[in-house]
């Protein structure tokens, strides 16, 4: 199972992995991902891949890291990042290779962001 968060403006991003042999839930909205890690992550326990649209997140970049780093530890997910449209890109990406994600896209297209998403997974 592949779990989305999104922005309304990226929401359509995963739509031709359905129908493939990954299944796929998608929460479009504006996120407090430290929330979202302590409230409703353990609904998705089986999830093998997170794919999270930055631009829907709400907090500072630390609180950010920290609940990443806490989803790493409750679960063994491959966590995928599309960083689009995001100031400063290149200063996050030390940040988070240094945590261990590595899956990170950074095309501003969408055909772009969909083929980097399909290299990643």
């Amino acid at each position: 199972m592949l779990l989305y968060l999104s922005s309304n403006g990226k929401s359509g991003l995963a739509d031709f992995l359905e129908g493939q042999s990954l299944v796929v839930k998608k929460l479009v909205g504006r996120f407090y991902l430290k929330q979202f890690v302590t409230k409703d992550l353990r609904n998705y326990t089986g999830c093998e891949f997170f794919l999270l649209d930055v631009s829907c997140i709400e907090e500072q970049f630390e609180d950010f890291i920290v609940a990443l780093q806490s989803m790493q530890i409750m679960m063994d997910v491959r966590i995928i990042l599309v960083m689009s449209g995001i100031k400063n890109v290149h200063a996050y990406v030390d940040r988070l290779v240094d945590i261990g994600v590595t899956d990170i896209i950074t095309a501003d297209s969408l055909e772009d962001i969909r083929i980097e998403l399909a290299e990643c997974l």
